[in-house]
């Protein structure tokens, strides 16, 4: 009975992608912005910047490489990314789009809206900077290291015609 399940799992892992970004914290992260939240390699921050989560990260958003930019760019494909810092983590879940131009070399940004530019990752996220779990926040403003795991996969490779974008589903992180 379970061995299909197993393979159906073990197929599942299999086809899921996905890259490690490494960035550090700053005195001055905010993480107040309404509707995006990014990484940038930049070291330095002013308090402007309240979108910003993490600086001096190990790459930008074209650092995804061919491969997972390929998967990005399919309007099926489901995104999370799993932000840790100490033993803080939150997760965010967002969508691909043929849109994205993954071209930004300093920045990745994920967005809550459907606006694309060359930084963005992803888009329609279930959280911008100010909805991420604040004890998170709090160990990136005393500086401490931030691991953002980013995974990928096409649901439509799943179930083909059937998960579309999965709309209306809630999706709890």
């Amino acid at each position: 009975m379970w061995g299909g399940v197993d393979r159906w799992l073990a197929e599942f892992v299999e086809r899921v992608r996905g890259v490690t970004v490494v960035a550090r914290g700053h005195a001055n992260i905010v993480a107040a912005h309404r509707s995006t939240f990014e990484i940038t390699m930049d070291s330095y921050l002013t308090k402007r910047g309240d979108c910003i989560i993490g600086t001096c990260a190990s790459m930008g958003v074209r650092g995804v490489g061919e491969v997972l930019g390929s998967l990005l760019r399919r309007e099926s494909s489901l995104v999370i990314i799993e932000l840790r810092c100490g033993v803080f983590i939150d997760r965010v879940v967002c969508w691909g789009s043929p849109k994205l131009g993954l071209r930004d070399e300093r920045r990745l940004i994920v967005r809550r809206s459907r606006f694309v530019d060359d930084a963005t990752l992803c888009i329609e996220a279930n959280k911008a900077a100010r909805d991420l779990d604040r004890r998170l926040v709090e160990c990136l403003q005393r500086g401490g290291l931030l691991i953002a795991r980013i995974m990928v996969l096409d649901v439509g490779s799943l179930c083909p015609g059937s998960w579309g974008r999965l709309e209306g589903a809630t999706i709890y992180t």
